[in-house]
């Protein structure tokens, strides 16, 4: 029988199998237009503007990987503080299913009240992207006006 794990919203991975699945028919309809015609300048900016939902996917990625990492190590530690929960919000978000009808996707959050507030200030999170995502947006936007230049300006 299939079991649900119900995971806090900082590790889902919602999207990343519909961002493969357009960058796959992207490329695809890229990839048949080079081969049909040859390449022409022009495919540039598409083949760069693709890596936006790309880089977008592996961030999404990371992002939960990094914070179900985190969760582990904390449960390793051990480190337990007596505490009572306060309060639990919910945060809804709407959404279209496959059929246009409106969904909700609801997130849970809990409010808690911790007596040994000292033991949580080791674990934040100080950058959760890293450096390599602003190298790889300002490639990406580099290689986007080095396009639209060539566009503008064709005999340069």
């Amino acid at each position: 029988m299939f079991k649900r794990k119900i995971r806090p919203a900082q590790e889902e991975m919602t999207g990343v199998l519909y961002s493969a699945l357009f960058l796959l028919i992207w490329y695809a309809g890229l990839l048949r237009g080079i081969l049909t015609s040859g390449f022409q300048s022009s495919y540039m900016l598409f083949l760069a503007a693709g890596l936006i939902p790309l880089f977008t996917a592996v961030q999404t990625v990371r992002r939960a990987l990094f914070y179900r990492r985190q969760r582990e190590e904390i449960k390793a530690a051990g480190n337990v503080s007596r505490g009572r929960i306060v309060n639990v919000i919910m945060k809804s978000s709407p959404y279209e299913d496959s059929h246009h009808r409106t969904r909700y996707r609801r997130y849970y959050f809990l409010e808690a009240e911790v007596a040994d507030p000292g033991i949580f200030e080791e674990n934040r999170v100080f950058d959760e992207y890293g450096t390599g995502a602003l190298v790889c947006k300002v490639l990406v936007i580099i290689a986007m006006l080095f396009m639209l230049f060539h566009i503008l300006f064709p005999g340069s």
